[in-house]
C-alpha cells in the first residue's frame, strides 16, 4: 500500500503556501538504504524555484508526472499543476523499491505503482482546490488541512474522492448496523431519496482539412459517457449500447462488470455516488467529415486580401445545429479597417479588437440548406509593428486558416444508450433521461493557396 512522506502546495513562483508531513511514514523509510531527510519548506521553495520553475520554458515540467529535486538527491516526486499552483508529493518507498539504482530516471520511476497512486492522489486533491488557494487564504488552507486528515490518515490514502469526503463531513460515517451489505470502494455510503438515472454523452471531433494532395486530412472522433445514478442500496445497472460497431476503442470505469470487450453490447455496473465518467471511446476513422470546407485566401497587397470559403454539410447530418460559427483569424496584421462581404447565409461581424471576422451561420446552415458560401474582401490598417508585438512567423503571405465551431444535439457516430431499455436489478421505480451532443473540439480548414 502506498504511503506519502509529505505533500506541498506551491504558488506559481515556487513558494510553499501549504505543507503536510507524515512522521509515521518518515520513520519507516529511514530504513531505506538511500534515505535522504526531507528539507525544510524554505529549502523546498528554493530548490523548486531553481530546478523546476527556472527551467519550465525549456523543459515544461508541469507536464511531467514525476520529477526530482536537489540535483537528483531527492526522489521521486509526483507533480501536478492546476489553477496556477503546483501540487507536489513524495511517496515512501518500500524495501523492494529501495533497491533501485541510486540515480533519478523518469522512465524507471514512472512505472512504479507508488508513483501512479501518488499522482492519482494529487489529481483528486485538485478537485478540492479553487484558484483562491494561490492567495494562501487562511480559511481555505484550514479546510484543505482537514481534507487531508480525512483522505490520508497517518500518510496512507484511504478515501481521496472529494465528493465522498464531503458527504462524510455532512452525514458522518455509516452506523455499524448499516454495514451488513458489503460495499465497493467507490461507494462507501448509500443514497437516500428520489431515484433517477441521468445519461449524458458528449462526442467531440478534431479535424484539419488542407484541400491539398501534399497533406493528408486529419479527422478524429472521440467521446465520453457521463452518468449520475441516484439509486438506493447497491443495485446493478445495465446500459444497452446503440451502434457500438462504430466504436474502435472503449475504456470504462472500474465499477463496470462487462467482460465482452472490445465491442460489448451493454455496460453492467454498480454506480458510485454523484456524476462520474462511465466510459470514454474513440470512433472508427471517418470516411467523410461532417462539414467539408474549401478555403482560398489570396493577399492582394499587405493591406488587402480576398477570400472565398465554401462549406458543405455531409448528408449523414440530419440534425439542425444549435450554433455554428466560422472564425477568420488574421495574425501578424493590423486591425480590420473595412470589409466587403457577400455571404449566402448568416451574418458577418468583427471579432475581438477587429483582428478577425466571425461568420455566424446559426440555423441557416442545416440539412435543408447543405451548402453555404462567403466571398469577401478585407482591408487592414497600416500599423508599424515593433519587436515587442506578438508575432507568428508562420502566418505570413497567404498562410492562414479558418476555425469552425458548432454543436449538434446528437452524436455523429450514432453511438448511444437506449434509455427505455435500461435495466436495474433489483427492480425499482426511477426516471431515466439521456442526452447526446456533438461539438467541434478543433476544426480547422487551411488555405489551399497558402
Amino acid at each position: 500500500m502506498t504511503s506519502i512522506r509529505a505533500v506541498w502546495v506551491l504558488n506559481r513562483s515556487g513558494t510553499v503556501i501549504f505543507s503536510r508531513r507524515f512522521p509515521t511514514v518518515e520513520r519507516r523509510v529511514k530504513n531505506c538504504e538511500w534515505y535522504v531527510p526531507l528539507p525544510s519548506d524554505a529549502e523546498i521553495s528554493r530548490l523548486f524555484e531553481q530546478e523546476i520553475i527556472s527551467n519550465r520554458d525549456n523543459e515544461r515540467p508541469e507536464s511531467y508526472p514525476v520529477t526530482c529535486l536537489d540535483k537528483g538527491r531527492l526522489w521521486p516526486f509526483a507533480l501536478v499543476k492546476r489553477h496556477e499552483v503546483y501540487f507536489l508529493a513524495i511517496p515512501g518507498l518500500d524495501s523492494e523499491q529501495c533497491k533501485v539504482p541510486q540515480y533519478f530516471s523518469t522512465e524507471l520511476f514512472i512505472a512504479m505503482p507508488c508513483i501512479t497512486a501518488t499522482f492519482s492522489l494529487l489529481e483528486d486533491l485538485t478537485d478540492f482546490v479553487t484558484p483562491a488557494i494561490a492567495k494562501a487564504e487562511a480559511t481555505l488552507l484550514s479546510e484543505f488541512q482537514s481534507h487531508l486528515s480525512g483522505a490520508l490518515p497517518f500518510g496512507t490514502p484511504v478515501e481521496t474522492d472529494f465528493t465522498n469526503l464531503r458527504r462524510f463531513q455532512k452525514t458522518g460515517f455509516p452506523q455499524s448496523d448499516q454495514l451488513t451489505v458489503r460495499r465497493p470502494a467507490w461507494k462507501p455510503v448509500f443514497f437516500k431519496g428520489r431515484q433517477k438515472i441521468e445519461i449524458f454523452i458528449r462526442e467531440e471531433i478534431r479535424a484539419v482539412q488542407y484541400d491539398s494532395p501534399s497533406f493528408k486530412d486529419v479527422c478524429e472522433l472521440f467521446g465520453a459517457v457521463n452518468t449520475r445514478c441516484d439509486m438506493e442500496g447497491h443495485p446493478t445497472i445495465s446500459f444497452p449500447l446503440i451502434n457500438v460497431t462504430s466504436i474502435e476503442n472503449l475504456t470504462v470505469h472500474e465499477c463496470v462488470q462487462t467482460t465482452d470487450f472490445p465491442a460489448p453490447s451493454r455496460l453492467d455496473f454498480s454506480p458510485p455516488l454523484d456524476i462520474f465518467c462511465l466510459a470514454r471511446y474513440q470512433a472508427k476513422p471517418l470516411k467523410r467529415p461532417p462539414i467539408r470546407g474549401y478555403y482560398q485566401m489570396k493577399e492582394i497587397s499587405p493591406l488587402k486580401i480576398r477570400l472565398l470559403l465554401q462549406l458543405k454539410l455531409d448528408e449523414t447530418v440530419q440534425t439542425t445545429f444549435e450554433y455554428c460559427e466560422v472564425h477568420f483569424p488574421f495574425k501578424n496584421r493590423g486591425a480590420i479597417s473595412n470589409m466587403e462581404v457577400s455571404p449566402s447565409a448568416g451574418s458577418i461581424a468583427y471579432g475581438q479588437q477587429r483582428r478577425s471576422l466571425v461568420w455566424a451561420l446559426g440555423r441557416s446552415f442545416s440539412p435543408r440548406n447543405q451548402e453555404v458560401k462567403l466571398d469577401a474582401r478585407v482591408f487592414f490598417e497600416d500599423v508599424v509593428r515593433t519587436e515587442t508585438d506578438p508575432q507568428d512567423p508562420f502566418f505570413t503571405g497567404n498562410n492562414g486558416y479558418v476555425q469552425v465551431f458548432f454543436k449538434i444535439a446528437d452524436t455523429f457516430s450514432g453511438f448511444g444508450i437506449d434509455p427505455k431499455a435500461v435495466f436495474v436489478q433489483p427492480a425499482s421505480k426511477m426516471t431515466v433521461t439521456a442526452t447526446r451532443e456533438f461539438i467541434s473540439s478543433e476544426y480547422l480548414i487551411w488555405n489551399s493557396m497558402g
